[in-house]
């Protein structure tokens, strides 16, 4: 509802319709009704013919048993900024008039959140929470069409409920998610996906403030992020051709495992597994990455907090447990406690070939993880939420259908990084690329020996040859083509 800093004619008939509002809200055991900046051009900037007609207003509410919560528009056309409508509630000076605060109109427009805290708790009638990506356009189709849970965008909801809380508030909290990916996916998954950016929060928000400030608010296991890449599971119906290349790059086949159809090849501390089992016309993509952690017990237990659905998988007596979960775009996620050495698990692992020669590749440097659209930022949530990843500033890069959005999720150190690249809405995204990468000592003497091998590497084109030449003191590397 819309009706302060009204013209008289205009107002009016917006206390008709107030009216109205509040006798079918009593009906409906509703005691809140939200009244929005006005964003009309019939509108007049003045403060005091503001806080009168709020007065009045409140005073039809009253007659209803229902309060009215004053809220500010990122695009009203003169009230845009909570501190000011706090004044005009405060010049109502009415007992049925109080202040909506909502994050995206907060935070959208840059307002500092601190003078939250100053607003007295029982004049703050409702909060409502979204989270944002950061975007360069009109705040109201922003709001309309790009609002996030919290945990997803780029918004600080940690310091805005943190400075609600200071205030003394203890009332409802609501998500105000506009969407378009909501809309059309399966409403309970959203549900979780939406518990999921609550718990999240509220665990940030109890260590935002001094020990013991909010015993009331829960706190999730305090699991350290990632310390390294354990391994990528590649999964195929023929992973043949996965095989011989690995082998160009210097892998080492290391066997395969005793009790499961899947065989492991490794150089340095980068591991690969090739599974080919319930992969029947499927082409190479990545099904599980394994991580490190300090204690796996304590990501275990957080992931379980977090309602990260468990990953199954088969072991027997003999073999090292693992912790694991299903990420929302599907892929399999599975960490140890980590390993000072190499990990027990690659002892599973028989029939496997000597290495040969010395290989220059040390680790798995980043697992690239291609989004279908409906799950991209529920994945960013998982991987902040559950591992304690953060997102860098999103990226956008040409592909050869259209733009793909790059978000890349990382340990603080960098030790684990994963991309995760939404591609344009396309009907079978199951082609799309992904990639493993591989940190190494001497990538010239990889790529040569791999090509002695018979690596066959991307043309490089004339035109890049001649911009490398250009911006170098000495001619560039060639690969053979």
């Amino acid at each position: 509802m819309t009706s302060k800093g009204s013209t008289t004619p205009p107002f009016a008939d917006n206390v008709r319709r107030a009216a109205a509002t509040f006798a079918t809200a009593r009906r409906l055991g509703i005691d809140t009704v939200l009244v929005c900046s006005n964003v009309a051009t019939a509108t007049i900037d003045d403060d005091g013919v503001s806080a009168e007609q709020l007065r009045r207003i409140g005073d039809v509410a009253q007659t209803y048993g229902v309060r009215i919560a004053f809220e500010a528009l990122a695009w009203g056309r003169f009230i845009d900024d909570y501190r000011r409508a706090w004044r005009v509630v405060q010049l109502a000076d009415h007992p049925a008039v109080g202040v909506c605060l909502d994050s995206f109109h907060v935070l959208s427009l840059g307002h500092d959140p601190a003078q939250i805290a100053e607003i007295p708790a029982d004049k703050i009638f409702y909060l409502q929470l979204a989270d944002a990506p950061a975007l360069t356009m009109d705040v109201l189709s922003w709001s309309r069409h790009h609002r996030l849970f919290p945990g997803e965008g780029a918004f600080d909801l940690t310091r805005f409920v943190t400075c609600v809380l200071a205030a003394g508030y203890d009332g409802p909290l609501s998500l105000e998610v506009f969407n378009d990916t909501f809309r059309q996916t399966d409403p309970r998954h959203t549900a979780v996906h939406a518990l999921r950016s609550l718990t999240w929060l509220q665990d940030k928000v109890a260590a935002a403030g001094p020990e013991g400030w909010r015993p009331d608010l829960a706190t999730l296991a305090a699991a350290k992020p990632p310390t390294a890449f354990d391994f990528v599971e590649l999964k195929a119906e023929d992973t043949s051709e996965v095989e011989v290349l690995l082998g160009q790059l210097g892998f080492t086949m290391r066997g395969r495992h005793r009790t499961k159809p899947v065989s492991l090849w490794s150089a340095g501390d980068a591991r690969i597994v090739l599974n080919e089992q319930q992969a029947r016309d499927r082409a190479p993509h990545i099904a599980a990455v394994g991580l490190q952690v300090p204690d796996a017990g304590a990501t275990s237990t957080r992931a379980a907090q977090l309602m990260a659905p468990e990953a199954y998988r088969r072991t027997y007596a003999s073999e090292q447990p693992f912790g694991a979960a299903i990420a929302p775009d599907g892929t399999e996620f599975y960490w140890i406690t980590e390993a000072h050495g190499t990990p027990e698990w690659v002892a599973e692992f028989d029939g496997g070939m000597p290495e040969t020669e010395p290989c220059p590749v040390r680790a798995i440097d980043h697992a690239n993880l291609t989004q279908p659209w409906q799950t991209a930022e529920d994945t960013v949530l998982f991987l902040r939420s559950v591992f304690g990843l953060t997102p860098d500033a999103p990226a956008e890069v040409p592909g050869p259908t259209g733009l793909v959005r790059s978000q890349v999720m990382r340990t603080e150190d960098g030790a684990v990084r994963i991309p995760l690249n939404v591609a344009p809405h396309v009907l079978d995204q199951s082609g799309l690329a992904q990639h493993v990468a591989f940190s190494c000592s001497d990538v010239v003497g990889l790529a040569r020996r791999a090509a002695d091998r018979g690596l066959a590497f991307l043309p490089s084109p004339t035109a890049t040859t001649t911009t490398c030449t250009a911006d170098s003191a000495s001619a560039p590397t060639r690969w053979p083509n």
